[in-house]
C-alpha cells in the first residue's frame, strides 16, 4: 500500500496528501458524492492541491490484495522471519493479518 500511495502522491502539484476522518468517510459512504473515486484534489490555505485519499482508495487496495494468495504468503513469510529473530508478538501481528488476507 505505502507504494501505491507514494507514487499517486508524487504527482505532479500535490502539495501534501491526507485522509478522510471518521465523519468524513461516513459522509462519503452516506451520499456517495464521489462516486468511486480513490482521491480528490482539493486546495490548501495557501492554494496549494492536497490528495484527499477517499475510503474507496483503501478498500479497493484491501480487496485487490485478498483476491490472490500472493500477499498472504508474503506476509506469513514475513512473520515466520520475525519468530525466528525471537520477536513472537509482532510475528503473530502478521500471522493475523495474513489469515485475514487470505482469499
Amino acid at each position: 500500500m505505502y507504494a501505491g500511495l507514494y507514487l499517486a502522491s508524487n504527482a505532479a502539484g500535490i502539495s501534501s496528501v491526507a485522509w478522510p476522518t471518521g465523519e468524513q468517510a461516513m459522509e462519503e459512504e452516506r451520499t456517495e458524492k464521489n462516486a468511486g473515486l480513490f482521491w480528490v484534489d482539493l486546495p490548501n490555505d495557501q492554494g496549494k492541491s492536497v490528495r484527499l485519499f477517499l475510503p474507496n482508495y483503501f478498500n479497493t487496495f484491501r480487496e485487490t490484495l485478498r483476491l490472490n494468495a500472493a500477499y498472504s504468503n508474503l506476509i506469513a513469510n514475513r512473520g515466520a522471519v520475525i519468530e525466528l529473530l525471537g520477536r513472537h508478538e509482532e510475528a503473530c501481528q502478521h500471522f493475523n493479518e495474513a489469515n485475514e488476507f487470505q482469499p
